[in-house]
């Protein structure tokens, strides 16, 4: 089965309508993905579009590279809990 898990598609509930034997994965799609990057980094950082290749190649040294270098640039509060959630959003998913 497969879900973009939004309200009433979450993957514990589709798994209940297969009770024996159900096995599920979640994986975060693209778009979403690089959607909370661009929401993080900013739709005209160079670095978008660095984590986004990043992700596209599976490289996750290089992706920290960009996120470690995009932290360490003068951000503000708000924009260090945004990396702290990206960073976290990226190794659930």
């Amino acid at each position: 089965m497969a879900s973009d898990t939004g309200p009433g598609y979450e993957p514990t509930r589709l798994l209940s309508l297969v009770p024996q034997g159900a096995q599920g994965e979640y994986f975060l799609d693209r778009y979403h993905c690089f959607q909370k990057i661009e929401h993080t980094l900013g739709h005209q950082n160079e670095l978008t579009v660095k984590a986004i290749q990043a992700v596209r190649d599976y490289d996750k040294h290089q992706l920290t590279l960009v996120l470690d270098t995009y932290e360490s640039q003068d951000l503000t509060p708000h924009q260090e809990a945004d990396l702290t959630r990206l960073r976290k959003y990226l190794t659930r998913n």
